[in-house]
């Protein structure tokens, strides 16, 4: 094991808490969703009822110090998204087209809980 030479002090490491997308809905397109959705049995009756897990989802997540973006998805986006990729509409899709649109909203950006190097405030 390496020592440290005497009188330098450890570097305190920056704790990044992990972003998390949550694909989230439109209560006017909900009706629209189950019915294109191959997994509308495994889908809430209602938009009450799913909003109310999915504000759930989010306290849970927060209080294990996970960041979650609400990913606001646009029905004719993501049946667009999932046509163009050969994907059938279901739980994976809808996760991985919230992922994929907050990863592209970071593109260029640095990540939630950095801070920028070398520039400025």
């Amino acid at each position: 094991m390496t020592q440290r030479k005497p009188g330098r002090k450890r570097r305190a490491t920056k704790k990044i808490a992990p972003v998390m997308a949550l694909a989230w809905f439109k209560p006017e397109q909900w009706e629209g969703l189950k019915a294109e959705s191959a997994d509308r049995e495994r889908l809430e009756q209602t938009y009450e009822l799913w909003l109310e897990a999915a504000e759930g989802t989010v306290e849970q997540l927060a209080a294990e110090g996970v960041v979650v973006e609400r990913i606001e998805v646009d029905l004719d986006e993501l049946v667009a998204w999932c046509r163009d990729n050969s994907l059938t509409l279901d739980a994976s899709a809808r996760a991985n087209f919230a992922a994929e649109k907050l990863r592209r909203s970071y593109e260029g950006q640095e990540p939630t809980g950095q801070e920028p190097t070398g520039q400025e405030p």
